[in-house]
Parts: structure tokens; sequence; C-alpha cells
């Protein structure tokens, strides 16, 4: 059986052809931007092999550095909660703490932060899996200021200024 893309006008074929194309950008430019390094539970660790349903959904896991401890949201849910042009426009003045590298993502050109807002909401699975199991943006902890500890897991980032253990 083939597949067929089925529409009422030329138009529609332009724009279903679009988003398809779009979401495939999204995927690529989440994966080569280092989205899921951080956003997504295990990642590194697995050397990326996690399961698509489970890519951007946050993590306890904090990064600690000179800044405090960071833990990186459940993206799929922030982006749920904002139309496109309100994420646009969140990624364009986002400015957050470190490891994430805010100064690149307001950067994207437009149709890529559009691009990643279309592929984040077209992601198959279920967004607060995780935060059920205590390792999504629900559970994750509240950022913590520098020298302070957590009874979460961590990485410690190592900056120029911080000693190499």
């Amino acid at each position: 059986m083939r597949n067929v893309l089925s529409v009422d006008s030329p138009r529609a074929l332009h724009r279903t052809l679009y988003e398809l194309l779009s979401g495939a950008q999204g995927k690529y430019l989440v994966t080569i931007a280092g989205c899921n390094d951080c956003h997504t539970p295990d990642y590194l660790p697995t050397d990326g092999q996690v399961p698509e349903s489970q890519w951007l959904i946050g993590d306890s896991v904090g990064w600690r550095g000179p800044w405090g401890t960071t833990y990186a949201p459940n993206l799929r849910l922030v982006i749920k909660r904002l139309d496109e042009d309100q994420w646009v426009a969140y990624a364009r003045n986002l400015k957050t703490r470190p490891p994430m590298p805010w100064s690149s993502l307001n950067q994207f050109r437009e149709s890529d932060l559009r691009s990643v807002y279309r592929y984040a909401n077209k992601i198959e699975g279920q967004v607060l899996i995780r935060a059920r199991e205590g390792k999504g943006h629900e559970s994750r902890p509240d950022p913590l200021p520098p020298l302070s500890r957590s009874s979460t897991r961590r990485r410690r980032v190592v900056t120029k200024s911080s000693p190499v253990p």
C-alpha cells in the first residue's frame, strides 16, 4: 500500500509540505544544537540512544558551577504553553544561567525557531511521563545559588575559572 497525501488545493499542498519539512528541520536543529544533551534524560551517558518520545522532557540532573546549580526544563511543556510567535519572542529574549547557551539560541533565525517549535509539538509520546517518574520538568528542583548543595544527582561543569578535580 502506498502512502497518499490528500490536499484540497495547491496552497494546502504547499502548507502541508512546508510543515513536514519544517518539522524535519526542527529535529535536525534540536540534534545539532545539542538541546538533547541537557533537556533529555540519559542522552549523554547513552550516546544519544534515547527514544525520540523522551526527547526534550527535562531532567532532574543538575549542572553545578560558579553560578550555582541549574536544571534543564521540559522544553515540550514550555513550548506547549506558548503559541509559535510567543516561542519566537521567548527564544529571542531568553537570558538564563549556564550551561544553557542562550546567547546562541538568541541568534537562531526566525525560521529555525519556528521549525524547532513545530518539531517539539509533533514528538510522539507522553510529555509528562518522566515527571511522574521524578525525572521531568514538573519535578525538577529549583536552581540553587552558588555553594549550595542538593540531594539530587548533578554534573559538575568545569569552566576556565574552576579547578579541574
